[in-house]
């Protein structure tokens, strides 16, 4: 049986109690795995560990048999201008791939940053170490694989370490490539900062809003960071793959992730089971069990109205405690306030939007006016405040994804 042929292709519609009515609410999921839904508790917490039990090891144990090999992209920087020589030193020359074009370069700089010409130079008598004779200068060749674009890359990022402190994916991916093959460690190191960066999985995936709204109580709660945003599934592939191959685990977790969030993922999964070459059928159920748990975890938050007291189980405005008495929420009553925000977020598709992706998902940034002006500030502050808790608790509950 092909890898991923279970995937169904009938659109589940999956059921959850509403956690303050009781009623039923129905909400679409994607594609599923399994012949139907897996079932959560009735604790979404409890949900998830029961859920992603005894699969800690899907994306962190040995790789899939069949990975192919990381994004190499064609980077053609301009050919670098040689380090400055010491004194006593001397050049070398240097051939990477089947460039006729040489590359002269100090031997003790290089020397001291590469462990692969390191040593190159101190065996310099074996032939097959590259080693050649010619117009009284001693040629070498970079190891195999390695191009002359890949070797001006590299030199440039010995030179001028910061220029490359943003690069892309794909320029990281090279760094990696490169660094490995000539154990170049000042460059290993940058592109693994670089790597974790772009793939940071120590605080969640942050909404719009906290980002350039610079909302303080929902930043201070989820992480004072520079999220990386959103990615497609390709680089969440690839991503996962890197990190395998180099010894990355600290990008796996926000990568799966990306995975979970994306329905393009399913889409393209179910249209061709190769799409997700190098993850086994169980790590393919797994990031679908990700994604039905992370929704319930939503349903729950996002109907759950502003200032509700779960012991009393009474929601009330604090601003219609004071004297300020036209400048509260015009919902009043407790019972009157819960369903209210409830139609709110289910009528406006809010609440169904943001299962998707609910990290990321800015509920009030994509309302009409009208309908949160039918909450005071102080409430809907309060709220995302909420929200911010939940989602830093949510993040720190995937632990098989760590």
């Amino acid at each position: 049986m092909p890898i991923h042929s279970n995937w169904s292709r009938r659109l589940k519609r999956t059921e959850t109690v509403a956690p303050l009515s009781g009623d039923r609410v129905s909400y679409k999921w994607t594609r599923s795995i399994q012949s139907s839904p897996p079932v959560l508790a009735s604790s979404p917490i409890r949900s998830l560990r029961s859920t992603l039990k005894g699969v800690k090891l899907s994306l962190f144990g040995k790789p899939s048999p069949v990975v192919p090999p990381p994004i190499t992209p064609s980077v053609s920087p301009s050919p670098a201008s040689s380090p400055p020589m010491g004194k006593g030193d001397e050049f070398v020359v240097v051939h990477a791939g089947n460039s006729d074009s040489p590359r002269r370069l100090p031997k003790a700089w290089l020397t001291e940053r590469s462990g692969y010409f390191a040593e190159l130079f101190n065996d310099v008598a074996k032939d097959e170490d590259g080693m050649a004779r010619g117009d009284g200068k001693a040629k070498h060749r970079t190891s195999p694989g390695v191009s002359t674009d890949d070797f001006d890359l590299l030199i440039a990022a010995l030179q001028d370490p910061d220029q490359y402190k943003d690069a892309p994916q794909e320029m990281v991916a090279t760094l990696l490539r490169v660094a490995f093959a000539l154990a170049c460690e000042p460059v290993i190191t940058l592109a693994k900062d670089r790597f974790c960066t772009l793939w940071d999985s120590r605080y969640p995936p942050q909404p719009e809003s906290y980002r350039v709204l610079k909302m303080k109580a929902a930043r201070e709660i989820s992480g004072s960071y520079a999220d990386s945003g959103k990615h497609t599934y390709q680089e969440a592939l690839a991503a996962i793959r890197l990190g395998r191959e180099y010894d990355i685990p600290g990008v796996i977790k926000r990568a799966s992730y990306e995975l979970a969030s994306s329905a393009e993922f399913g889409d393209a999964v179910l249209a061709d089971p190769d799409v997700a070459i190098g993850l086994s059928e169980v790590e393919i159920q797994t990031i679908q069990e990700m994604r039905t748990a992370l929704a319930e975890w939503w349903w729950e938050a996002i109907l759950t109205p502003p200032r509700y007291n779960a012991d009393t189980k009474i929601t009330k405005c604090h601003r219609l405690s004071l004297t300020s008495l036209p400048f509260g929420c015009k919902q009043r009553g407790s019972e009157k306030r819960t369903k209210g925000w409830k139609a709110m977020m289910t009528d406006s598709g809010e609440a169904e939007a943001g299962q998707y992706d609910p990290f990321r998902y800015d509920v009030f940034l994509r309302m009409r006016d009208d309908r949160k002006t039918q909450w005071c500030t102080c409430c809907i502050r309060e709220w995302e405040t909420m929200l911010a808790e939940k989602r830093a608790q949510w993040w720190t509950e995937l632990v098989s994804w760590r």
